[in-house]
């Protein structure tokens, strides 16, 4: 089997968003954040800023966004 366009496997796809409380910008896979639900509205995950220590929700999509290499 020929491989015309190597994707990037699930686990090791990287996601950054913001801290909306220090500004930190900051890189991490989905197994590293807290999956919180999905609404009609999006896929919501939750993670603590390693910064400054304040707990973040972020909407898959919108503010985590998917890193393209």
């Amino acid at each position: 089997m020929q491989i015309l366009y190597k994707g990037i496997p699930p686990k090791e796809v990287r996601y950054q968003s913001t801290c909306s409380n220090c500004k930190s910008v900051l890189q991490y896979r989905k197994e590293e954040v807290k999956y919180e639900g999905s609404h009609r509205n999006g896929t919501y995950y939750s993670y603590t800023c390693p910064v400054c220590e304040s707990n973040q929700t972020v909407e898959e999509g919108y503010s985590m966004k998917e890193i393209k290499d």
